[in-house]
């Protein structure tokens, strides 16, 4: 797949990880300014593909943690174990 390659997409040695940064408005709230996880692949075209669903599914965490009055390190850290559907497939995320 030729193009630039995605925002959050990053290599360390060979094995490909995203990485994003946590939005201002949260930051002091979950104790964080950056998420990062491995995707465990060294193949590029399947680290593009996961790390646009890892986009979506960040974004909507972060929307989700925005609606919480209180929200905290640890409702991340469950949203984050949880399954999301994104574009019918079942992505579960990098916490593992």
């Amino acid at each position: 797949m030729a193009g630039r390659r995605p925002a959050h997409l990053a290599r360390r040695g060979a094995v490909y990880f995203v990485r994003f940064r946590i939005p201002a408005d949260l930051t002091k709230k979950l104790g964080m300014v950056e998420f990062r996880r491995s995707l465990q692949t060294r193949n590029s075209e399947a680290a593009r593909i996961e790390c646009l669903r890892a986009t979506a599914w960040f974004r909507a965490v972060m929307e989700k943690l925005r609606e919480m009055p209180n929200a905290t390190a640890a409702d991340f850290e469950e949203a984050a174990r949880e399954p999301v559907t994104i574009v019918g497939c079942t992505f579960i995320q990098y916490l593992k």
